[in-house]
């Protein structure tokens, strides 16, 4: 049962080796030159994205890389979430992304009094929150689509400014991030 798969390959490989060969001295009859870019067939456009190849487009392109460095002790960075362009603190002890809801309903996520349904612990004490999802988070290259994010109940940080924390909840879909001295680097 295998020989005639093993001649079918060989039969194969002997067609395709002619052909890359070119003509031959024992070739015989008109052989027709390479076609030139105006003579290619032209790609055509049907109108749509295929969603499997912008989906798997990011994974085969080269690594995206985001390097951002210490400042005072801290990574603030200019963020981009669900399109609007805001500074966050990269924060690796902070379990999910968290803003207020003010900042909330700037990047288009509405939350009512009885979506804060849930207590965490901070630094500042017990305070609610609502369970969201952010649609796209973009830091230099690194772009997410849908990470998890917690909207706190009325909370300014001790200086009196509202602070967007990146947490876990997406550093931990890139591919990696390390820390070297003051620089954090962000892989996709």
């Amino acid at each position: 049962m295998r020989w005639p798969i093993a001649i079918g390959f060989g039969l194969l490989f002997i067609a395709l080796a002619t052909q890359l060969a070119g003509p031959g001295p024992l070739d015989v009859g008109p052989h027709r030159p390479p076609l030139t870019a105006e003579e290619l067939p032209k790609p055509r456009s049907f109108g749509w994205r295929n969603p499997l190849l912008e989906h798997y487009r990011d994974r085969i392109s080269a690594p995206r890389r985001t390097v951002i460095t210490r400042t005072n002790g801290e990574f603030r960075v200019e963020a981009f979430m669900n399109g609007r362009g805001m500074r966050t603190l990269v924060d690796p002890r902070a379990t999910t992304v968290t803003m207020d809801e003010e900042t909330a309903g700037i990047i288009g996520i509405r939350v009512s009094e009885t979506d804060f349904d849930r207590e965490m612990e901070t630094v500042n004490g017990k305070v609610r929150y609502a369970q969201v999802s952010v649609e796209r988070i973009s830091i230099g290259d690194i772009s997410l689509r849908n990470v998890r994010a917690r909207v706190l109940q009325s909370v300014l940080e001790g200086d009196g400014r509202r602070t967007v924390r990146i947490g876990m909840s997406f550093l931990n879909r890139l591919d990696r991030f390390t820390f070297t001295g003051d620089r954090l680097t962000l892989v996709q």
